[in-house]
């Protein structure tokens, strides 16, 4: 039986007797013609009591007339260019505008990723851009400390507006429960310190995917944003579909927009299996294969459908690389992995987290890394390099015995199983 995988990689051969199933997110209809429908009919579901026409209207009509619109960066797949070219009439009706690029702690964008991220609205906000960068500290304000002792250091383009539009998408995050909304300030606006204080609770047992109560990483986002004061803040969270395209739009407050595009993000991006399998074959898809770090949100999703001593398929381009290499430099300094999760134990550094959540799934299962990535570079992170998903295939059948069953999830980033 033939298999697609998309993104870039080469249709596979299976058996049918070897193949339990392939996981895909649920199939419904998109919101509308995503290239033309107007900004208000995308709000599906708006708080009455806040709605984003009175918030531009106001802005449109005060003495200040400024608007700050925070967007993603390329490390994810919000569509904000969507909604950026609905609001391109601000820019000649209001005094002031600008729109920041919230990094978090990723590198800047290049001028390609530029160009995709603002799409058809790019000759209209090119001029008008701000970057956030995480690591120059005197570019951020100091706003306070939680009560988990995270002291807050926020970018110095919030002094510059009193009406900030957060443009966000809400998906399922491998230790915040969700990203989206608070994600905006925490970690995107953030200075580095601060954003490694937070991702520190990532350790903790309560900090997981899909789980928010009691989550610390979450908490501790949700406090950070409630120093930020004297600012108007609308908030326009999207769920996507598999595909990438808008599902549905939740707009109002920050933290109601967030909290009610959570359900609607658990409908249409989790999935019940009936059993786990004894090989996974799990695709990292656009744009998340732009790192393994970045792709590890794939491995994560698709491990809970694999049995313990499994054999993963682990599938990303890496178009750029390993990403951040903190993560990387320590998972491959050591054969004695224990030792090295003692050593994140107690010298936490921001992307350890990934280092956790890799040697987690090291010591489950065994790991075949289908990748752009040198076989050397592979196999220093405790990992087997393989050429092709189809040849890793063909092998773990053979490893794990004909009789083996196999799941596929073309899209690992964009789903979550749950066994039932």
């Amino acid at each position: 039986m033939k298999v697609q995988l998309g993104s870039g990689h080469d249709d596979i051969i299976i058996p049918e007797n070897n193949l339990q199933g392939i996981l895909l997110p649920p199939s419904v209809d998109k919101l509308a013609d995503q290239s033309d429908y107007k900004i208000m009919d995308s709000l599906i579901e708006e708080d009455k009591y806040f709605s984003l026409d009175k918030f531009l209207a106001d802005i449109k009509n005060s003495e200040n007339g400024d608007l700050l619109i925070i967007m993603n960066d390329a490390n994810r797949p919000t569509p904000s260019f969507v909604i950026l070219e609905q609001l391109m009439w601000v820019v000649s009706d209001f005094n002031k505008v600008c729109v920041s690029i919230a990094t978090g702690s990723h590198s800047p964008p290049n001028e390609n990723e530029i160009q995709s991220l603002l799409g058809n609205s790019y000759d209209t906000f090119k001029d008008l851009l701000h970057i956030h960068r995480a690591r120059e500290k005197d570019q951020h304000r100091y706003y306070g400390r939680t009560s988990r002792g995270t002291e807050v250091f926020l970018d110095k383009i919030l002094d510059n507006y009193n009406n900030v539009l957060v443009i966000g998408s809400v998906e399922p995050h491998y230790f915040a429960g969700y990203t989206g909304g608070r994600k905006a300030f925490l970690p995107g606006l953030s200075f580095f310190n601060t954003i490694e204080n937070n991702h520190s609770f990532s350790l903790d047992p309560e900090a997981k995917l899909l789980k928010l109560d009691s989550n610390p990483v979450h908490l501790d986002m949700m406090e950070a944003c409630g120093l930020i004061e004297n600012k108007r803040i609308y908030s326009i969270q999207l769920v996507l579909g598999g595909d990438g395209m808008i599902r549905k739009a939740f707009g109002g407050s920050l933290e109601n927009s967030f909290l009610s595009a959570v359900p609607e993000c658990k409908r249409l991006n989790s999935i019940m299996i009936s059993q786990k399998s004894d090989i996974m074959v799990a695709v990292a898809e656009y744009p998340l294969d732009i790192s393994l770090y970045q792709s590890q949100k794939a491995l994560e999703n698709s491990k809970r459908a694999l049995k313990d001593g499994g054999t993963m398929i682990f599938v990303s381009k890496t178009r750029k690389g390993i990403g951040d290499p903190v993560f990387y430099d320590l998972l491959s300094s050591s054969n004695d992995l224990d030792s090295i999760e003692n050593h994140i134990s107690n010298n936490y550094k921001l992307g350890y987290q990934k280092t956790a959540k890799f040697i987690e799934a090291i010591k489950r299962f065994k790991i075949m890394l289908v990748t752009t990535l040198e076989p050397s570079v592979v196999k220093k992170i405790h990992m087997r390099p393989l050429d092709s998903v189809q040849d890793a295939l063909d092998l773990s059948i053979q490893e794990e015995g004909p009789d083996s069953k196999v799941l596929i999830m073309p899209m690992a980033t964009a789903l979550v199983p749950s066994l039932e």
